[in-house]
């Protein structure tokens, strides 16, 4: 942004303002999730689904993924 100046820059840098913006907010991803939510409540009140959301989910936080579940190191 700084070769081009403040007037162009927000002209021809706007892409990457924009993924930066998203990086830090993850405004895209709260909105999918927040869409996939209430798609899952509408299928649940029209009685497609059993539950509204999955059983047995762990609780936020808990879930600690094991990235060397294919590649064991012997």
């Amino acid at each position: 942004m700084e070769a081009y100046g403040a007037k162009l820059g927000r002209l021809y840098c706007d892409l990457e303002h924009r993924d930066l913006k998203e990086c830090v907010t993850h405004d895209k991803q709260k909105k999918r999730a927040a869409a996939i939510a209430a798609q899952r409540r509408k299928l649940y009140r029209e009685g497609k689904l059993e539950t509204p959301f999955l059983e047995n989910h762990p609780p936020p936080g808990q879930f600690k993924p094991d990235h060397f579940e294919w590649n064991r190191i012997l």
